[in-house]
């Protein structure tokens, strides 16, 4: 009946995925669940559960990071950018970055950011399922060869990047072997369809200190 009244509101009826599970960070480390209720959030061809996604963002370690934030639009507005891996391009984004469907039950991933990598850890074996985290920063169109987002290494990292900015960037720059605050959120998500893009509530995975290597 609730349906039926939205219907006839002329609203429109968007499905519900079930959040990812924080299971806190570590010391370089960030861990996340797949519950398995994401398992049977399927119904095609009007929408499906596709995977997770993570966005990040960098703070001077006197900054007290965004921990209670709970949709995408509020991480997009807040300065929180896309993990992304080194097979996204452009033009043809693939999403999302952890592929749940693959994995049935309950799941843990592990986002390693000293080996930028990301690890399926529950239940073992362990698998690789992104090789090289990226950040969500684009290369200039000069560089048409390289990966169209940045590595997580000091190198890669410039005072005009929209995750670093000239206060965290002059930081790094003049305190050596410095450390930085890296916050993270998840969300489930999916395609309503086949086209839409499809997310649930972000959940907060904490905070860790970071060097990249300057």
């Amino acid at each position: 009946m609730f349906l039926l009244t939205m219907a006839q509101c002329g609203l429109e009826y968007l499905p519900y995925l079930t959040p990812p599970i924080s299971l806190g960070p570590s010391v370089n480390t960030f861990t996340v669940r797949k519950p398995v209720d994401n398992d049977t959030e399927i119904d095609l061809p009007e929408w499906q559960y596709l995977g997770i996604e993570l966005y990040y963002k960098f703070y001077l370690p006197t900054d007290t990071p965004d921990n209670n934030l709970t949709e995408l639009s509020e991480l997009n507005t807040t300065g929180f950018r896309r993990i992304s891996s080194p097979g996204d391009q452009a033009t043809s984004v693939q999403k999302p970055l952890i592929d749940g469907k693959t994995f049935l039950g309950d799941i843990n991933f592990t986002i390693n950011m000293d080996n930028l990598d990301i690890i399926k850890t529950f239940p073992t074996p362990t698998v690789t399922v992104v090789s090289e985290t990226r950040r969500g920063v684009l290369y200039g169109n000069f560089e048409p060869d390289y990966p169209f987002f940045q590595q997580f290494l000091f190198a890669d990292f410039d005072a005009a990047d929209a995750d670093v900015g000239a206060s965290i960037y002059d930081y790094i720059d003049t305190t050596p072997s410095s450390k930085i605050t890296m916050a993270m959120y998840a969300l489930s998500y999916g395609k309503k369809d086949y086209v839409i893009d499809l997310y649930s509530d972000a959940i907060y995975l904490g905070d860790i200190d970071v060097n990249f290597g300057w």
